[in-house]
């Protein structure tokens, strides 16, 4: 302003045409030539329904899964959630020369490899090609595609080696291989992906070691996931240098060796490693000092460590150490656990279940086969006494007992010196078709002998035999006491037993009950072969099932000749009945699920993966599982609505039923399985609303219905019910209406992914209150002011995806969470200045584009070398990667 002047610019967005009638029709936003590509894409598809929006006679940039620029061009092309697309990529992408994103996901009849025109889309950022039926090798020329920072070519038939050349791709942040059929080693090339925030090789065939340059060179990861290959050797030191990783992924590989301290530093909150071959001492993962720790998987290894002392994180959430050797007694703040997310099974723990009223009423297989615990859903414990390990021959056990050694397995009740007054005194034993006993069970009811004389037989005849000290306790009205003897080479036998007193001290008498599990053969040679641990019923099964399947070669290790408790998928438990089979990762498994299943009794955990030629429906037999605690049926092609059978399986905690092709509604009847604690029915091809009955999951800690096709609003009784829900994934299907407004009010969760529906309105504040780690509200219509979401206050946000809505407000004065790592507030109508603390993100993690920002980028000489796309279509943004600001 001067005195003279005033200077205006005036911008006058007109809704009329001059000298132009008004019945004339408004001129299209996208360009003519894109339209014409876009229906010959069509055409090339026969004219699916899928794109019955692509009408001719409208716009294109209102056209399903189609945006574009201001100059009218496409930038953004998305075919999703389709079958009626079938056949190859089409040939005419290339003439769509402004295109950023490319998506084709969930479309089961897309065939083919990748055309290599896909290379000429050179501008593009973003490249899905996900659960399709793509093949072949991954093609050299996507390497010629330099500005991609997403590149998911996840679930689908890829074969041979990851590419060397992806390592041109520098500007990527987002790989995700996974779920393919890729072999070989980790390649060398990936070592200069240094922007790479998330890499997911994941469910192939890969080999070798886990190469040292991941920890070396990718100083950006965050998320690393590696399960399901064929990895080996250890985990390396040199992952410990990545200090910003949050999640890492190992499970199900063939990995050995100790797990590196660095695992336990602080700054993770996932950690997977269970199904390997790791030993040693993992306390370290649980402690207080990792401070983040949300969850930690380490089943299935050798670890070997004391439990008692570890003072458990507050921040862990999940926990699953089964089938490890781990011993002790249960720390006292595991009671301030989630009786629901944790497994404890299989080891060798003892004493009392801390704060064991809130575990009463679980599902007591998450204790299960450990050495003695007591309380929570098991017996009571009262108080603890003194107990010892002892070591002593066979010849001195039966000397104690009084009784020659040839007679130790054949003696009847009125032989054992000390049992002269028994009542109901019973011996059994296990028979079978050769004379070798696996287990014996001695069970005697009463005893009618002074404790005294007990205690001097044990104080004579075994305390000079003692190897170190144990533990007894009392149980309601026995004390439970555990000593294992070990019976040394003799003229008799040579072998172990493990043997629990039950005792209860009068002055006048001791009530033992005495259970020997025994693995002896008596009178029996020792050059006589070991019996099987696994029952020969189950074995037999086990080897219907792979005839059934034509005798794969991935079911090769399943050999008749040998033990069913070595082969590969096959668990045992103590008894020798398989209680777990997990058949996975392989294309020669045809046909549907065999029909004799239900014939074993004890499975507790069933697992189909990545198996693409396993077909037709979940057959009804499998509803007499009733043990079954875990069943995972993912990345098949099993077709049909869940079947209501599926109710009966009352002591499920974990179902996935992910990446098929289920149809039809989410069943009400799923509200039965109350146990279940993760519910995972991802990219499948239901639709419908989220029904009233997964309201009587007042367990469930995750719930994940991504990628299908459900409608309907968000229901209320998520907020108000599932009161323990950390993850909640309900992106990528046709949800609308608002957000709750009480969703945030979920004390425990940290996950909400929802981008991809038709939601509308505001976002609720309770999203902002601090909880949150990760929030994807991306792709839907929503409006107003979301700065809540960036601030400071929201102490706990990790990544923040709000793209593609209608948000409008000031960013100038937001001060940003230091906590916050990646940014995504792009295509949205956000004006004012980036503000001051911007300039502390890492310029790889960010996109503020096609927005109304206006100013320098602050510190901008960090975002020198970045991308320019990441702040193009904005007002006046200046520095940086864009031109000075003057």
């Amino acid at each position: 302003m001067t005195h003279n002047h005033v200077i205006v610019s005036l911008l006058l967005f007109l809704p009329l045409f001059v000298h132009i009638s008004h019945s004339q029709p408004i001129p299209d936003l996208c360009h003519p030539h894109d339209k014409n590509v876009l229906l010959r894409i069509k055409n090339h598809f026969h004219n699916p329904s899928s794109l019955s929006s692509w009408d001719p006679n409208t716009d294109c940039a209102g056209w399903n899964g189609v945006q574009c620029n201001i100059q009218g061009h496409v930038t953004t092309l998305q075919i999703t959630d389709a079958e009626d697309i079938h056949g190859s990529i089409p040939p005419f992408l290339d003439q769509l020369q402004f295109l950023t994103t490319l998506n084709f996901y969930k479309l089961p009849n897309l065939s083919g490899p990748i055309p290599s025109y896909i290379g000429k889309l050179t501008n593009l950022t973003m490249f899905f090609i996900t659960e399709t039926n793509v093949a072949g090798p991954i093609p050299e020329f996507l390497g010629q595609l330099t500005n991609l920072d997403q590149l998911y070519l996840n679930s689908n038939k890829f074969t041979g080696p990851i590419p060397n050349f992806l390592a041109q791709l520098k500007n990527l942040m987002y790989l995700d291989l996974s779920s393919n059929l890729l072999t070989g080693p980790i390649p060398v090339g990936l070592a200069k992906l240094n922007n790479l925030k998330v890499l997911s090789l994941s469910s192939n065939k890969l080999s070798g070691q886990i190469p040292d340059f991941i920890g070396q060179q990718l100083k950006q990861l965050a998320v690393l996931q590696l399960n399901f290959n064929s990895l080996s050797g250890p985990i390396p030191a040199s992952l410990g240098l990545l200090s910003k990783l949050q999640t890492i992924d190992l499970t199900g590989n063939k990995l050995s060796g100790p797990i590196p301290k660095w695992l336990g530093r602080g700054n993770l909150y996932f950690i997977s490693v269970g199904q390997n071959k790791l030993s040693g001492d993992a306390s370290f993962l649980f402690e207080k000092t990792n401070t983040n720790i949300l969850s930690v998987r380490v089943e299935y290894n050798l670890l070997k460590f004391d439990f008692t002392k570890v003072d458990l994180a507050p921040s862990l959430v999940g926990m699953n150490i089964s089938h490890n050797m781990i011993y002790g007694s249960l720390p006292k703040r595991f009671g301030l656990l989630r009786p629901d997310d944790i497994d404890v099974s299989y080891n060798e723990l003892c004493g009392p279940i801390p704060n064991g009223r809130r575990f009463k009423r679980v599902n007591s297989n998450i204790f299960a086969h450990n050495k003695c615990l007591c309380g929570g859903p098991f017996p009571g414990c009262n108080s603890f006494v003194n107990g010892t390990m002892i070591t002593l021959t066979v010849t001195e056990f039966a000397q104690i007992l009084g009784v020659p050694c040839s007679g130790f397995s054949e003696l009847p009740h009125q032989s054992w010196p000390l049992l002269s007054g028994i009542d109901n005194a019973t011996i059994s034993r296990t028979l079978s078709d050769q004379p070798l006993t696996h287990a014996q069970i001695f069970s005697v009811s009463r005893l009618s002998a002074p404790h005294k004389l007990l205690r001097n037989m044990i104080t004579k005849s075994v305390l000079p035999r003692i190897e170190n000290r144990g533990e007894c306790l009392i149980m309601d009205q026995y004390s439970l006491c555990s000593f294992t003897i070990n019976l040394h080479q003799n003229t008799c036998t040579s072998t172990s037993v493990c043997m629990l007193f039950h005792m209860k001290m009068t002055q006048n008498n001791v009530i033992v009950s005495l259970i020997l599990l025994l693995s002896l053969f008596v009178n029996i040679s020792h050059s006589q072969p070991l019996p099987d641990l696994c029952l020969p019923h189950d074995r037999d099964v086990l080897l219907r099932i792979k005839n059934h399947f034509g005798n794969p070669s991935s079911l090769s290790s399943w050999d008749p000749n040998t033990d069913c408790a070595g082969w590969n998928g096959i668990r045992c438990n103590i008894q020798g009945y398989v209680e777990v089979v997990q058949i996975t990762e392989a294309q020669d498994i045809h046909g549907p699920i065999p029909p004799f299943l239900d014939q074993l009794s004890s499975l507790t955990v069933l697992y189909f993966k990545t198996l693409p030629n396993l077909s037709g429906p979940i057959p009804s037999y499998i509803g007499k599982l009733t043990k079954l605690i875990e069943l995972s049926i993912s990345e098949t092609n099993v077709a049909s609505p869940i079947p209501e059978f599926l109710g009966q399986l009352t002591n499920l905690n974990r179902l996935y039923l992910t990446s098929n092709n289920f149809t039809g509604p989410v069943p009400n009847f799923l509200g039965k399985l109350k146990n279940l604690i993760h519910l995972d029915l991802s990219s499948n091809l239901l639709t419908g609303p989220i029904p009233m009955g997964l309201g009587k999951l007042t367990n469930v800690e995750i719930l994940a219905l991504s990628s299908n096709k459900l409608s309907g609003p968000i229901p209320k009784f998520i907020a108000q019910k599932l009161k323990k829900l950390v993850v909640l994934q309900l992106d990528f299907n046709s949800l609308s209406g608002q957000i709750p407004s009480s969703l945030g009010l979920l004390p425990t969760l940290q996950t909400v992914a929802l981008t991809g529906n038709q939601l509308r309105g505001p976002v609720p504040t309770s999203l902002g209150r601090g909880k949150l780690a990760f929030l994807y509200l991306g792709q839907n219509k929503l409006i107003g002011d979301v700065s809540f979401l960036f601030q400071k206050s929201n102490n706990n946000i990790l990544i923040l995806e709000i793209q593609d809505n209608l948000f409008k407000f000031d960013f100038t004065n937001v001060d940003l969470a230091p906590s916050l790592s990646m940014l995504n507030m792009s295509h949205n109508m956000i004006y004012g200045s980036l503000p001051l603390r911007f300039g502390l993100l890492s310029p790889d993690s960010v996109d503020v584009s096609y927005n109304q920002l206006c100013g320098p980028i602050p510190n901008g000489r960090r975002f020198k070398r970045v991308d320019p796309i990441i702040f193009a279509h904005n007002k006046c943004l200046c520095g940086g990667p864009l031109p000075g600001c003057k």
